[in-house]
């Protein structure tokens, strides 16, 4: 395999990587990656599967990458399977790489992931993939708006799973219609979630409600602001999650990136 195919094919994500960028570990795991793929004469997705299983996990990681922004179809099976690593960097990328691929297809798959594992890592693992699925019909969309209300409203759920499934609904209804019944269905578990004793769920609650701009919540909101003082980890106070959703709503745009 030539050097000049092999560029042709990573170009996007090697060559055009701002060379002044900082020498993060997020860049060195890159580098490492495309010396890697060099030394292996990769220039086309089949290569990339084909080499996968003799990767190590960094480049791994970035092979996954490079699936997903090639929308290389034939690669499903190898991040469903991923979906079960035991790195949580291999497995959570697996996850973001299948709901970017989406589709009915890995739609169905996902749902009987969820239902068939849904304390362990692999439904965790597809339910954040369900949260972020894109290139679904309407009749599919529709289904896992509903997916996402069913997970969100399960206190025998994991915490984690219910506060990514409210996110996901931040996600799924942006351009559904507010007067359908999904829509407020959907706004009504958001609500009560407000209120729910996990503290993830509260915060990833008044962020959906924020990012969709339910007025209705305002009153709950301001309690919340001035009560609700339980830091949600990684994230922080519920009550800032809380006064910024208010912000939202108000001015209808986010305040999160200056806070």
């Amino acid at each position: 395999m030539t050097q000049i195919i092999y560029k042709e094919f990573l170009c996007r994500f090697f060559e055009a990587r701002d060379p002044r960028a900082p020498r993060d570990r997020g860049r060195q795991r890159f580098l490492k990656a495309e010396k890697r793929f060099c030394e292996l004469g990769i220039g086309s997705n089949i290569d990339l599967l084909n080499a996968y299983s003799s990767l190590g996990s960094n480049e791994k990681f970035v092979a996954i990458i490079v699936f997903g922004k090639q929308k290389y179809h034939r690669a499903i099976p190898l991040l469903f399977r991923e979906l079960g690593s035991k790195s949580g960097l291999i497995g959570g990328i697996a996850a973001v790489t299948l709901g970017v691929l989406g589709g009915d297809r890995v739609f169905s798959r996902l749902l009987r992931h969820i239902d068939l594992c849904s304390a362990n890592r692999v439904g965790m693992r597809a339910v954040s993939a369900l949260c972020n699925i894109q290139h679904l019909s309407c009749e599919k969309s529709m289904l896992a708006i509903h997916k996402l209300i069913e997970i969100l409203g399960d206190t025998y759920a994991h915490d984690n799973a219910r506060a990514m499934a409210a996110e996901g609904l931040a996600n799924m209804l942006q351009h559904t219609d507010r007067r359908t019944i999904i829509w407020r269905r959907a706004v009504d578990a958001l609500l009560e979630a407000l209120d729910d004793p996990s503290p993830d769920v509260r915060c990833c609650s008044a962020y959906a409600i924020g990012e969709l701009h339910i007025r209705k919540a305002l009153k709950q909101l301001r309690h919340i602001a001035k009560h609700d003082h339980e830091v949600c980890p990684g994230i922080g106070p519920i009550s800032k999650e809380a006064a910024n959703a208010i912000l939202q709503i108000k001015d209808g745009k986010g305040v999160r990136n200056a806070l």
